[in-house]
């Protein structure tokens, strides 16, 4: 698997978990810019909307799987369980 087909499979698999539990919570692949040049191509999740959430870094994500982890353990999220260990939604509603 490529680059590109992991982050697609990523992203699809992140929001197919997370759109019975949590509609409103966007996720879509970001070009992050950190400082001295560096950049890393993240999954941005976040309450649809708003301007403040999460991003997963997907290139740490793509080496760890190079290393011999496997696609699964990369997730987010656990799939076999509870859709989030937290409510972003709310994490996000106590912060404004």
């Amino acid at each position: 698997m490529d680059f590109k087909e992991f982050a697609n499979s990523m992203e699809s698999s992140l929001n197919t978990h997370l759109k019975d539990s949590h509609p409103d919570i966007a996720v879509r692949q970001e070009s992050v810019d950190k400082l001295q040049d560096e950049s890393y191509t993240a999954l941005s999740v976040m309450p649809a909307g708003d301007r403040i959430g999460v991003n997963i870094n997907l290139d740490d994500l793509f080496d760890r799987m190079n290393s011999g982890s496997s696609y699964e353990s990369g997730l987010p999220v656990d799939t076999t369980g509870p859709p989030l260990p937290y409510d972003i939604i709310s994490m996000s509603k106590k912060q404004k």
